[in-house]
């Protein structure tokens, strides 16, 4: 009956059905019926009808595409006059250029109600239509590919709304990583717990298949990274096997640098008195007048230590004129931030920590590239931490770091034994001993944190890595069985192996 050759299927290839079939084709076009084709009026109505609809989804469709642009550059939509606004002004500018659309704008017939589409609440449709397209886009390509990741951050808003930001890593058809946000809200409860049920919960509501998450990726926050009550630890309690946590390495590199300038008394006072020196010189119009080449100072960065060094005798002129200047207040300050900074304990910090920054600072730029793959941050981590190990035994080049800050302070008429001796204990050894211990401290801190991280990625994607074309013949049969443990699907390690 039903088979390849059965009835009904002969039936469906039959001329009488494929005749019936293509009758009720027509009769479902309403412009075809008999009783319409021969009432000319009704033919009218009709094809104006049509044309109507025509020319309402032309413009329809245009005002989305101004939607579109605005989006994708980032632009208000609106202003306080609400001719004003960006988008009325983008859809005036094209009635300039297109008749179409500057005609039905004009001729009142041809819109029913007399509706503009450019009030705030049709700006606001045409927003949320948009959004959910894309939204919906997402959600397809995510759930074509085989597995996927999440990415959160939590951060207050203008409005002092704690907001989650939710971002999905995936392999798209190409076979490319893709990162995509997936989802932004008001988030209430940001203890490891609520936000890792908050995280089911959003991408059960938006049908996303809970078995492909395999990985989680936050800062070094305590309550996303917390071993035992951290969102790491919850989200994987909560899908029933572990969900493989990859540590932000940018984000932790930052912060290692950050802890590392903490380290040491010393170290917390030259990075406090570049901030100082910052707020200072361009308090006002001015100071910067005076100070022309000013360059970004603010923050424990590499680019503002080495604007500090190269303008280092600009900074000092400039402070010199400053110190004469008719405002007292101003005078002080300048008096006292330029005692501060052309000092030895000052400029030596300064050479050491632009050495030092020199070689964090390429690693932090490597662990930023948006085609950063493991074995690369490995590799830069692993690199990284072979050159601390090489400055931390090189006493020469502390020692030449030392010479060379008392050489050129010197033309500042600063002796730097003299300064050592006033400012120090007797029972501090030698200026040279003071100021190596220092620079291992902060040495130390920086080597034992990124030990740390490059441990936390070793751990679990060591496996992952053998994967790679050049080190497959590395590959294990424990990296195997480490495999199948993470990634759900795979039922045997020797089929993969």
């Amino acid at each position: 009956m039903t088979g390849k050759d059965g009835k009904l299927n002969k039936h469906f290839k039959s001329t009488a059905h494929i005749s019936a079939y293509q009758r009720l084709q027509m009769f479902n076009k309403e412009n075809l019926h008999i009783d319409i084709q021969l009432d000319k009026q009704r033919v009218y109505v009709n094809h104006r009808q049509q044309e109507l609809l025509k020319l309402n989804r032309y413009v329809i469709s245009t005002l989305l595409d101004v939607t579109k642009v605005l989006a994708r550059q980032s632009l208000s939509f609106r202003a306080e006059i609400e001719s004003d606004g960006n988008f009325n002004q983008i859809v005036s500018l094209l009635r300039r250029h297109n008749n179409i659309l500057n005609q039905w704008y004009n001729d009142t017939s041809l819109r029913s109600h007399q509706t503009t589409y450019l009030s705030n609440n049709a700006q606001n449709e045409f927003i949320s239509i948009v959004g959910k397209a894309i939204h919906n886009s997402i959600i397809t390509r995510i759930n074509k590919s085989l597995f996927w990741s999440v990415m959160v951050d939590t951060t207050p808003d203008i409005s002092h709304k704690d907001m989650m930001s939710i971002i999905i890593r995936f392999v798209n058809e190409a076979g490319e990583a893709e990162e995509r946000l997936f989802y932004i809200g008001e988030i209430q409860d940001k203890t490891g717990k609520g936000i890792a049920d908050n995280i089911l919960l959003i991408l059960k509501k938006f049908s996303l298949d809970i078995n492909k998450l395999i990985g989680q990726s936050y800062d070094g926050e305590l309550n996303m990274c917390g071993e035992y009550k951290g969102v790491k630890a919850m989200l994987s309690e909560s899908v029933g096997r572990e969900v493989i946590f990859v540590p932000c390495c940018a984000h932790c590199s930052n912060k290692i640098v950050e802890h590392a300038s903490q380290n040491s008394l010393e170290a917390a006072k030259f990075f406090g008195l570049c901030e100082k020196l910052y707020v200072f010189l361009t308090g006002s119009t001015k100071r910067v007048v005076i100070y022309p080449t000013r360059v970004g100072l603010r923050n424990i960065q590499y680019s503002s230590v080495v604007a500090i060094h190269e303008s280092f005798n600009e900074i000092v002129d400039t402070l010199d004129e400053l110190c004469n200047d008719n405002d007292k207040t101003t005078k002080l300050e300048a008096n006292s931030i330029r005692e501060k900074i052309v000092s030895y304990e000052y400029y030596c910090l300064l050479l050491f920590v632009k050495h030092l920054m020199s070689m964090t600072n390429a690693l932090t730029t490597t662990l930023q590239d948006e085609d950063l793959d493991v074995l690369s941050a490995i590799d830069s981590l692993t690199k990284t931490i072979c050159l601390l190990n090489k400055l931390r035994d090189d006493e020469d080049t502390t020692n030449k770091l030392l010479e060379l800050a008392k050489e050129r302070i010197a033309k500042y008429d600063v002796d730097a034994d003299d300064e050592f001796s006033k400012t120090h204990r007797r029972r501090v050894r030698s200026l040279q001993v003071y100021y190596r211990k220092i620079f291992y401290q902060m040495m130390d801190q920086l080597k034992s944190e990124y030990i740390d991280l490059l441990k936390a990625l070793e751990e679990k994607l060591k496996p992952f890595s053998c994967l790679w074309p050049s080190k497959i013949p590395d590959f294990r049969k424990e990296d195997a069985e480490q495999i199948k443990i993470i990634v759900p699907g795979i039922d045997s390690s020797d089929l993969l192996y």
